[in-house]
């Protein structure tokens, strides 16, 4: 009898369904949509709390409940009873193992296309050691570069082109196999704490030598005093070590994100004293972020929300940063991490409108007014329903795009997505968009580590409403 009373339900269900938000918990969603249909709809646990933008007006519920369990990477589980969205332990692993090998794959072609653009860069002899260390003891007596786009200067500097080369020479396994947060230090005369470089890296450094001498013999030839470093991802810092008589070089390798790098590179004399020293991100942060959008489409309307987030950091400063041990309502223990501002500290707490997104993100979730707001202008736009999300890592970038870096249109946004405006050298996207059959579908380009790295929204609201930090805010 309920396996009848499950068919009758779904056959005689409303066939279209509707729901228009900035931003909406998966779990309300899934309820609002049961009530609207009358199918027997329930969110599990492992999903009810993901956010999620959706516009869209009498479209068939079916497509609706696919084109959801995709966008949140779950999946509908029908039993006599109910439809359950709900991620499995099977399918849970499952995505693991395809976001490690869509990981490596782009560290791969990442590394690839960066190695392959440095081979084809001018060689660096002595005439460009020359306009190095020119431009180096211009720019800190204020005067301006011949250079006018940083980006371009950054792939000049030797110890960018040798720091390519030795993480080629690595490997991108290598790299993939770290945790974020975790470092590595390489050299080639390790002690027992390094990891020694592969030999294929000693032609690299080889080379290095040789640009020290030159940078070192240009910085005599000039009469330029010993450079300070004036941006150490465009100059090498040199030191008053001989490469005639090379002692080692460590080269040290912190993995900061999921598709990100930072190292330094140091280069001594047998005596210890430095020769040359540079750090620099990989990918490459300055040209990232220097990268041009199209500015083509429609412009987005930003709302003062949208740039108040992007303030917010910058406005209100951090004084303190702590943590505590909490027990949520259902007796989860969660240890929660918080910055005050120092208006705060000061008794005067701050607000610039974004009062509820800071003391309830529950309800009042900051991907709305941050992308939920500017995706709907880009689906209403294209006549197109919508369903999507946006890594929370995302959000505050994405904010700061807008109020001040260039993100002024509907193409300029869907390029920031999925980092499409920066060469694919550079490229770690955010989402992935598809336009199908009417709809504008954005998902989480990996899906694994965004569920990761979501702020408990709960625990958030539940700390700022028992707070004793003076009424502060988490930020």
């Amino acid at each position: 009898m309920a396996p009848l009373l499950a068919f009758l339900a779904i056959a005689l269900a409303p066939s279209t369904v509707s729901f228009h938000a900035d931003s909406v918990r998966v779990e309300t969603l899934v309820a609002d949509l049961a009530r609207q249909s009358g199918l027997p709809l329930v969110c599990a646990a492992a999903v009810r709390n993901e956010p999620v933008v959706v516009d869209f007006e009498d479209q068939p519920v079916e497509d609706v409940l696919e084109k959801l369990a995709s966008v949140v990477g779950a999946e509908w589980q029908i039993s006599e009873t109910e439809r359950r969205l709900t991620r499995t332990s099977s399918l849970r692993a499952k995505q693991q193992r395809e976001e490690r090998a869509k990981i490596l794959a782009a560290w791969t072609a990442r590394l690839k296309e960066t190695a392959k653009e440095v081979d084809g860069l001018p060689e660096f002899d002595e005439r460009a050691a020359d306009r190095l260390v020119e431009e180096d003891a211009r720019a800190r007596t204020g005067e301006t570069s011949g250079e006018s786009d940083p980006a371009r200067v950054v792939t000049r500097n030797p110890v960018f082109r040798t720091g390519v080369k030795l993480l080629s020479a690595i490997g991108p396994k290598e790299f993939t196999r770290m945790s974020i947060g975790e470092r590595v230090v390489y050299s080639d005369a390790p002690t027992p704490m390094q990891r020694p470089l592969p030999l294929k890296a000693r032609a690299a450094i080889d080379a290095l030598k040789t640009h020290a001498l030159w940078l070192i013999e240009a910085r005599e030839r000039l009469s330029v005093e010993r450079p300070s470093v004036y941006y150490p991802q465009f100059m090498p810092q040199i030191g008053r070590g001989s490469p005639h008589e090379y002692g080692k070089t460590v080269f040290a390798v912190s993995r900061t994100a999921l598709s990100g790098l930072r190292y330094s590179l140091t280069m001594v004399d047998a005596q210890g004293r430095l020769i040359l020293s540079g750090i620099g991100s990989f990918p490459d942060v300055v040209r990232t972020l220097r990268a041009p959008h199209s500015h083509r489409g429609e412009a987005l309307q930003i709302s003062n929300q949208t740039k108040t987030f992007a303030l917010l950091q910058k406005a209100a400063g951090v004084a303190m940063a702590s943590g505590g041990s909490f027990a949520l309502e259902d007796g989860t223990e969660i240890r929660l991490g918080y910055a005050v501002s120092f208006a705060e500290v000061d008794g005067m707490p701050i607000d610039r409108g974004l009062g509820k997104y800071l003391s309830d993100p529950v309800t009042h979730d900051p991907i709305g007014p941050v992308f939920g707001n500017l995706i709907r202008q880009v689906a209403k736009n294209e006549k197109r329903s919508l369903l999507a999300t946006a890594p929370d890592y995302a959000l505050y970038r994405l904010a700061r795009g807008v109020a001040f870096e260039g993100i002024q249109t509907h193409e300029d946004l869907l390029e920031y997505l999925t980092q499409s405006h920066v060469r694919a050298s550079l490229r770690a996207p955010y989402a992935e968009v598809e336009k199908e059959e009417g709809w504008l579908i954005v998902r989480l380009a990996y899906p694994v580590y965004a569920r990761s790295e979501r702020f408990d929204r709960a625990a958030a609201r539940f700390h700022s409403r028992n707070s004793n930090q003076r009424r502060c805010d988490p930020c």
